[in-house]
């Protein structure tokens, strides 16, 4: 479902800017280029992590950078604890 924010902004970046609204920073596209799957549709951000077993992780459509690595840093976390748990269970 878009957000009223979708219909207001992203016109008004367009007539500034000439070109489209980018749904986070490149320095954030490009980080997340090399750890995770990332794409946009009308109802948000999704992010999965390569190699991970958790489902994507939603975001807002546009999102701030902040946010976005804050999620990034969660999900490796979580990764990375529930395979240290796996390990100490099977030993």
């Amino acid at each position: 479902m878009a957000k009223p924010f979708d219909h207001f902004i992203p016109p008004l970046y367009m007539m500034i800017f000439e070109q489209d609204l980018p749904c986070m920073s490149k320095d954030v596209m490009e980080t997340l280029l090399n750890i995770a799957y990332w794409y946009t549709s009308p109802d948000g951000t999704f992010i999965r992590m390569y190699n991970a077993e958790k489902v994507l992780h939603e975001l807002p459509k546009f999102s701030i950078d902040k946010l976005v690595m804050q999620e990034v840093a969660y999900h490796i976390l979580t990764e990375l604890s529930t395979r240290i748990h796996r390990k100490k269970k099977a030993a």
